[in-house]
């Protein structure tokens, strides 16, 4: 039995309820389901009250709760708006007209509160304050022919004129105590659909944390394995490097491998990090100065320094980035530092305007010595990157000092 009374209430509680429905209408919708659902049975109540002495009051209470019961199927198969229309002007027409049967004396209207309580906790103040002047127009209407005694039935009031005192009584506190229940009824929902929103938002935020875990793995795993899969192709290059006689070719070789070992060193980064979106720039750079150090086995101390104001960037901006410090680092190794036993390199990656940044290079060693046609490709390369950059080179080395300077764009997190 109480089963089915459970299985009934929440029938009628989820009428036009949709899994698509919002937090805030669900509790809007409930609230109007079981407020109508009562006014239906109150309203068959006053049919049966009224019947024995009022034809007029008996068809008019009838009339309104009929319209009650096409409110939920409207709101059921249709729309709640059109639902809530319905219901709320068939209660304050005909329900005032019934009660103006009464007349004023017994201040009939004071039973209309509940609806007007009700009409102001459905609507949206802020867009819908149209309708609420509508219905209070209908509310006075019924008020001033409840006070004229202009529709009064003189055997209603003789029937209830037996204590009038007792009667106002009544009607004040039954409408005290529906208010209170409106009230109470409606927190009621508030609270339960808070706890429904707090509990589906802890279920998603732990589904999307499992799923963001997940993908964190897989797009590790891809970057282990890119990282693998370029190791192998240095590692051929290398092996192959050996068995080339021609030193300008071997150097090429070299070269290929630098780079090739740039982009491996990004996704080795990218693999230990924590956060894959964001890069700490000056650790991938750091990799990237021993790998090019390491491959040309200088028998002399390189000292490098490097430090950078842009800390996380998109990994688009960062390959060609990386590829213009293998480039400068591998001139230097290459051409700069002849005769020289104390070698000196500083990078620096400055911020500017907005997402504008400087990258400056210089050693002390002499680039003027660097042969033109055996670094052209390296110097086209890093004019090529730069474009890629939106930048442009503002400063090269000449007799001076070994100085680079490039400006580019790079987008930020």
């Amino acid at each position: 039995m109480q089963s089915a009374f459970l299985n009934l209430w929440n029938f009628i509680k989820n009428i036009g309820v949709t899994p698509r429905t919002r937090p805030y209408e669900l509790k809007i919708k409930q609230f109007f389901n079981l407020m109508t659902f009562f006014g239906t049975f109150t309203g068959v109540t006053h049919v049966i009250l009224s019947y024995p002495y009022d034809v007029y009051a008996t068809v008019l209470h009838a009339i309104w709760t009929l319209f009650c019961i096409i409110g939920l199927f409207v709101h059921h198969y249709y729309n709640f708006k059109l639902a809530r229309f319905i219901t709320f002007t068939s209660i304050f027409v005909f329900a005032g007209l019934a009660s103006a049967r009464l007349g004023f004396e017994l201040n009939t209207h004071f039973a209309s509160f509940g609806i007007v309580v009700a009409c102001f906790i459905m609507h949206d103040l802020k867009k819908e304050w149209g309708w609420i002047i509508f219905y209070m127009l209908l509310e006075t209407i019924t008020i001033i022919l409840t006070e004229s005694n202009f529709m009064k039935s003189e055997e209603l009031a003789a029937m209830a004129s037996g204590s009038p005192i007792i009667t106002r009584t009544v009607i004040l506190m039954g409408t005290m105590g529906f208010v209170m229940f409106e009230f109470i009824f409606f927190i009621s929902l508030s609270v339960k659909n808070e706890r429904n929103i707090i509990e589906r938002l802890r279920v998603s935020n732990r589904e999307l944390m499992e799923l963001n875990d997940e993908k964190e793995v897989l797009l590790k795993e891809v970057h282990h394995r890119v990282k693998n899969n370029l190791q192998i192709i240095s590692s051929l290059l290398s092996l192959q490097s050996n068995e080339i006689k021609d030193s300008a070719s071997k150097e090429k070789f070299i070269d290929a491998v630098n780079r090739v070992q740039s982009i491996s060193a990004l996704h080795k980064v990218i693999y230990n990090s924590d956060n894959l979106l964001k890069i700490n720039l000056e650790t991938y750079l750091h990799e990237i100065a021993e790998n090019i150090i390491r491959s040309y086995g200088l028998k002399k101390e390189i000292n490098y320094t490097i430090s950078s104001e842009l800390t996380s960037i998109q990994n688009d901006s960062i390959v060609p980035i990386s590829l213009i410090l293998n480039e400068l680092m591998s001139n230097s190794l290459k051409h700069g530092f002849v005769g020289q036993l104390a070698c000196e390199i500083e990078v620096a990656i400055t911020a500017l305007d907005g997402n504008k940044y400087q990258l400056s290079y210089s050693d002390n060693g002499t680039w003027k010595s660097a042969a033109p046609e055996s670094s052209s490709f390296g110097l086209e390369l890093i004019q090529s990157l730069t474009e890629q950059l939106d930048g442009k080179i503002v400063k090269t080395p000449n007799e001076e000092e070994s100085l680079y300077v490039i400006e580019f764009f790079v987008e930020t997190f």
